[in-house]
């Protein structure tokens, strides 16, 4: 099995941390232009499209998303 990645998921829309279960306990951020950043590991695709499908079911608008092997090879 590989290694999870670390993904930053950017969101149109603001929501709170309260939220963080929704999306498999990823960190939920404000991020420089007002928009949400959800960051943390994910263990594989599967979970990836787990976030995504949560996203597109609330209605949320996605902006970006980034993979990363380590957290700090992604800036915010």
């Amino acid at each position: 099995m590989p290694a999870p990645y670390f993904y930053q998921i950017h969101i149109e829309e603001h929501i709170t941390d309260l939220w963080s279960d929704w999306f498999y306990g990823m960190k939920i951020s404000k991020g420089s232009t007002g928009h949400t950043v959800l960051s943390g590991f994910l263990c594989d695709q599967t979970a990836l499209y787990g976030v995504l499908n949560q996203i597109h079911n609330l209605n949320l608008t996605l902006l970006a998303v980034s993979r990363s092997n380590q957290e700090d090879e992604l800036s915010h």
